[in-house]
């Protein structure tokens, strides 16, 4: 999702230092002296009731949907995996200067050789997730963090931080892999492309931007999908809270029916998914593009709309009209749309990369997952079995895009994974369940 510059770069804002009474008991903090001016001090916040300290600086310096505080309480609450919140508080001179939203969690860690888990059984681990820093983390505050984090980290046990999808050219990102100790850093840095696309123009100027084959494409599989079906589909929008329960009833039914059902990714319909959209729809931040054939949904695109930027959450397509790729089709007219709402200049597309979206973007950044180990014996085993798996998992994902292999393994594991669904190749099944189940 859309990471903020603005959250670690020191830009002025109108409440940036707020004042917090004395913490409770069971918060802990530790001080470091920068030098002979400034003294910074690190709490840690550890319930519900607790974060209320630092509510006023939270909302005052939210930037994203997904580091609201209603949605971070929201999560805490209904994510079954969230055994606490742990927000860590950095002051100086008894004020708040940055705030880092953390959760501690009981769950599988997500270290995977192609789809397979290498963890059976979930861990406990502490993860600090995507635009999770409110305020000024940077400089000798962000040094008091991190010295902050390393002796709570050994001091309750807990033996790695994930910090999800941070923005590489972010001062943390630099922490965390360049500054930090050589037996905390990460050793296999994770990078992935994060790309956007520009719609603050029409569809006729968007259309002029792509290549001759990328306009070829998109002729192709439009004349494709309306000549087929042709008086027989229609595109529908889904956005108001009325709408959510039929919104999650057409997400469960297509996606249980594709390859990211039987992978375990994607779209799930749980507790905590149900209570997020509705707190987006309920902040006019919800909508869904629906695509039916003859009535019955067989394409989505879910979305998050905030500040001029529509964020593609989930999507998810019907197999069995695969051939007519209507995926595709509906994401040319979601552009098609864009292009003519004036409310909306961005499609971001998320973190990690796709055919769709090399096609359809114009902006490119890159991100990581970075994981930040405690220097304990729990803490570098599981740094070793980082090293040795993940380490693995890149060299042949690397090797397979240079032979351009890459592709049509993706291409071969979804189709067994749709076989396992549908349960007609019991040959497939059982390679697939050997060698790739996650």
């Amino acid at each position: 999702m859309q990471s903020d510059v603005s959250a670690l770069s020191g830009r002025k804002h109108q409440a940036d230092e707020v004042t917090v009474g004395s913490m409770p008991a069971t918060a802990s903090s530790a001080k470091l002296t920068h030098d002979s001016r400034t003294e910074f001090e690190v709490r840690d916040l550890r319930s519900i009731g607790e974060l209320q300290q630092v509510r006023e600086f939270w909302i005052t310096h939210q930037n994203t949907l997904y580091n609201e505080f209603e949605y971070f309480e929201c999560e805490v609450a209904h994510d079954e995996t969230v055994l606490r919140p742990q927000v860590f508080v950095v002051m100086a001179e008894e004020k708040v200067r940055a705030l880092v939203l953390g959760r501690l969690v009981l769950a599988m860690v997500p270290w995977k050789l192609g789809y397979r888990n290498v963890f059976t059984k979930p861990k406990k681990y502490l993860v600090i997730g995507r635009d999770a820093v409110l305020g000024h983390l940077d400089g000798p505050a962000a040094v008091a963090f991190f010295a902050h984090l390393e002796k709570s980290m050994q001091q309750e046990g807990i033996p790695f931080a994930h910090f999800r999808q941070i923005d590489m050219q972010l001062p943390a990102y630099e922490h965390v892999v360049d500054l930090a100790p050589s037996t905390c850093k990460d050793p296999v840095i994770e990078q992935e492309v994060h790309r956007t696309l520009n719609v603050d123009m029409s569809f006729d100027e968007f259309y002029g931007l792509r290549t001759k084959r990328e306009k070829s494409n998109i002729r192709w599989d439009r004349n494709k999908f309306e000549k087929a079906f042709k008086g027989r589909f229609e595109i529908d929008c889904l956005q108001a809270e009325r709408d959510v329960e039929k919104a999650l009833e057409v997400a469960e039914g297509v996606t249980s029916k594709s390859y990211q059902r039987e992978l375990g990714i994607g779209f799930k319909d749980d507790a905590v998914t149900r209570k997020l959209w509705r707190l987006k729809a309920g902040r006019g931040a919800f909508k869904m593009y629906v695509i039916r054939v003859d009535e019955k949904p067989v394409a989505y695109f879910f979305c998050v709309k905030r500040n001029g930027i529509l964020h593609l959450e989930y999507t998810s397509f019907d197999p069995s009209y695969g051939q007519y790729q209507p995926g595709k089709y509906l994401l040319a007219r979601i552009i098609e749309r864009a292009c003519e709402a004036p409310e909306e200049k961005i499609i971001d597309y998320g973190f990690g990369e796709a055919t769709y979206k090399r096609q359809f973007s114009s902006d490119v950044r890159w991100e990581a997952n970075v994981y930040y180990f405690a220097r304990t014996p729990r803490g570098q085993y599981h740094r070793l079995i980082r090293f040795l798996v993940t380490g693995l998992h890149r060299k042949i994902k690397q090797r397979l895009e240079k032979w351009k292999l890459l592709d049509a393994i993706r291409t071969k594991w979804r189709s067994a994974a749709r076989h396992i669904l549908s349960g007609s190749d019991h040959r497939t099944v059982r390679r697939f369940k050997i060698g790739a189940r996650a």
